[in-house]
């Protein structure tokens, strides 16, 4: 992500996103199921269920299935920072383009253009270690061969109908390999309906405070940050959400509910930080959202500085 100007220890991160409202190449958008809670957060869980991860979202199920990797054959599903960072910069991508075709974005053919993965890591604010190169790569190449289904059921218990749509995440991709992992480039067309809902379905969020929340171990607090800035983003009236509700949206992977609400109320805690503008109560019930001020002000409450 766009790195901080500021590197003094008082102005970052948290004091800087205090004092200062966000640049334009700070803001990034995110789409709470398809750039954050869709991917698994580790390798172990990415491996589970034979290659699939699946989540609800009000009456929809979505559910990310690996697809076969062309070279070595293995069925491993994108997981952690990396999905999360590229999807957040291909919906600030299409964003910034509009209608216009431009060196990264193609409207017409719903393609995304990455010159180079060393490129690519620079923008989102990542090292350009060998390490770090590899890996992205390598999640980029999950992710053109995943397929995402959405899976919705409406009726009664005696006269159910059931709704499935299937679309691969990309339906072409060109990888160019290079000696040097760096100058490796890729060409993706998107699937249609991924493009447009990265297009249109995507609220605007801080790169500063998303930097922060994945600064450590766990990619939870960023999960519930984009999840936030969606939901909260005009907000007429409050919300609850049951801990079950929570659970089975925020808690893949955590063993027991109790064990999830003393995370999930730690990850809030750190999310509150670089938010302080959501307004929410926390509960045995779970927990109520209240209208409160948007992520990423309007651009007439912004400082030009």
């Amino acid at each position: 992500m766009p790195a901080n100007d500021d590197s003094s220890p008082i102005q970052s991160p948290i004091m800087d996103i205090i004092v200062r409202n966000p640049k334009s190449a700070e803001i990034w958008y995110g789409h709470s199921m398809l750039t954050a809670i869709l991917f698994p957060a580790t390798a172990a869980e990415a491996k589970k269920n034979d290659g699939y991860i699946s989540q609800q979202l009000g009456d929809c199920e979505y559910i990310l299935e690996a697809g076969l990797d062309p070279e070595s054959k293995d069925r491993m599903l994108p997981f952690g920072k990396y999905p999360r960072l590229i999807m957040a910069w291909m919906a600030k991508r299409i964003r910034v383009a509009g209608n216009k075709r431009d060196e990264y974005v193609n409207p017409e053919t719903y393609s995304i253009n990455i010159p180079s993965i060393g490129r690519l890591a620079e923008e989102l604010g990542l090292g350009k270690g060998g390490k770090t190169l590899h890996d992205l790569n390598e999640h980029l190449r999950r992710m053109t061969q995943s397929i995402i289904s959405i899976h919705r059921i409406s009726g009664f218990v005696a006269n159910k109908r059931h709704e499935v749509v299937k679309m691969p995440f990309a339906l072409a991709s060109t990888y160019n390999e290079s000696k040097d992992v760096a100058d490796g480039s890729f060409s993706i067309m998107l699937n249609p309906e991924v493009y447009r809902q990265l297009a249109s379905e995507t609220a605007p969020f801080d790169t500063r405070a998303s930097s922060f929340l994945l600064a450590g171990r766990s990619v939870l607090p960023y999960d519930i940050y984009i999840w936030l800035v969606g939901t909260l983003h005009g907000l007429k009236k409050p919300m609850t959400f049951s801990w079950d509700w929570l659970y089975e949206r925020f808690g893949y992977g955590i063993q027991t509910q109790r064990n999830f609400r003393t995370k999930f109320r730690r990850a809030l805690e750190k999310v509150q930080m670089v938010y302080p503008e959501a307004h929410f109560t926390v509960s045995l019930k779970g927990l109520m959202l209240k209208p409160s001020r948007s992520a990423i002000a309007p651009r007439k409450e912004q400082s030009t500085s």
